[in-house]
């Protein structure tokens, strides 16, 4: 599962000539596939948005590790503008509001459901959120 959205999502970076880079160092448990799945389609979206949006070269990297009981999923995308000067709360700005920005509400609650965490932040051109999930038996 994880496979076809990594692909069908980094296929669609490349048609819009965003660059990718993905790194995965560990085996997913079949226990949080589905939900690892609805975090990386709902953020690979919002990045590969972001990036359309930029004038210059835009590039998105994902990693996928695992830190003691705890896998981290670290997103990045290029930014021109801060996402976060603006929007703290990253509440959708997209017409139709009923329609959209249930993506991060659900990222919010798959994390607290594998007690885990999540940062959200910026560093060197890049918007960067960083997903923490335990396996939850």
């Amino acid at each position: 599962m994880i496979n076809a959205v990594l692909n069908s999502k980094f296929s669609d970076a490349h048609d819009k000539d965003i660059a990718t880079s993905f790194k995965m160092v560990v085996q997913i448990p079949e226990s949080l596939e589905f939900d690892i799945s609805i975090i990386l389609s709902n953020l690979l979206d919002n990045a590969i948005e972001a990036c359309c949006k930029n004038d210059a070269a835009s590039r998105i990297v994902l990693s996928i590790t695992k830190n003691n009981a705890y896998y981290q999923l670290l997103i990045k995308n290029t930014i021109v503008d801060s996402v976060l000067e603006w929007n703290k709360s990253l509440k959708t700005i997209k017409a139709g509001k009923n329609e959209h920005g249930w993506g991060m509400k659900s990222i919010f609650d798959i994390v607290e459901k594998h007690q885990g965490m999540i940062e959200i932040f910026e560093e060197n051109g890049e918007f960067c959120v960083c997903t923490l999930l335990k396996e939850v038996l």
